[in-house]
C-alpha cells in the first residue's frame, strides 16, 4: 500500500492528529495514576514522607538525560527509523513498568527501580514527540506558534481527562 504524501495527513494547527493524540495520551498517562500511586506508596509499601520525597525527586532525573536519548535515536536507528521505533519501544517499556508496578513490586527499592525505568521510557517518548514537532516547524517556521499551541492544548486535554 502506498503511503500518502506528507501533507495528506489530517492536521490540527499544523500538527498531525496522531501526534496530538499521542501528546494527550502521554499527559493522561503521567497524570491519571498519580493519586493512586501516592496512596499505594504510603499505605501499601508504608513509605515514609522523606522516602516519598526522594522517590518523586528521583523520578525526574531521567528527564535531565534527554540529550542522551536524542543522541541515541539520531545515531542508532532501529529498523531504519530514528523516532517511530523508539516511541514504540519506549511505550512498550513504560507499559511493562506499569504492569510490573501493579503486580510484582512489594518493596520500596523495587518501586524506585521500576519507576526510574518508567520515567526513562516516558522521557524518551516526550523527546521523540518533541523532535517530530521540531521537524514540522522547520518545514514552515511561521507556524511554530500554532504548533506549540496545539501541542499544549493536547497536553492540557490529556491532563484534564485524567
Amino acid at each position: 500500500a502506498a503511503r500518502p504524501p506528507r501533507g495528506a495527513e489530517r492536521r490540527v494547527g499544523g500538527v498531525p492528529v496522531t501526534l496530538l493524540v499521542m501528546y494527550g495520551v502521554m499527559a493522561w498517562i503521567q497524570t491519571f495514576p498519580d493519586s493512586a500511586i501516592s496512596w499505594w506508596l504510603q499505605h501499601t509499601l508504608r513509605m515514609d514522607s522523606g522516602t516519598t520525597s526522594t522517590y518523586y525527586a528521583l523520578s525526574f532525573v531521567p528527564y535531565v538525560l534527554k540529550p542522551v536519548y536524542g543522541y541515541v535515536s539520531d545515531n542508532y536507528p532501529v529498523l531504519g527509523y530514528r523516532r517511530k521505533s523508539y516511541v514504540l519501544l519506549a511505550a512498550l517499556g513504560s507499559s511493562a513498568c506499569y504492569v510490573v508496578s501493579g503486580t510484582l513490586v512489594t518493596q520500596v527499592w523495587e518501586i524506585f527501580a521500576v519507576s526510574f525505568c518508567r520515567a526513562i521510557c516516558n522521557a524518551f517518548i516526550e523527546l521523540m514527540l518533541g523532535s517530530c514537532i521540531v521537524d514540522i516547524a522547520t518545514e514552515d517556521p511561521s507556524r511554530a506558534g500554532a504548533l506549540q499551541g496545539s501541542v499544549y492544548a493536547a497536553n492540557w486535554a490529556g491532563s484534564l481527562l485524567a
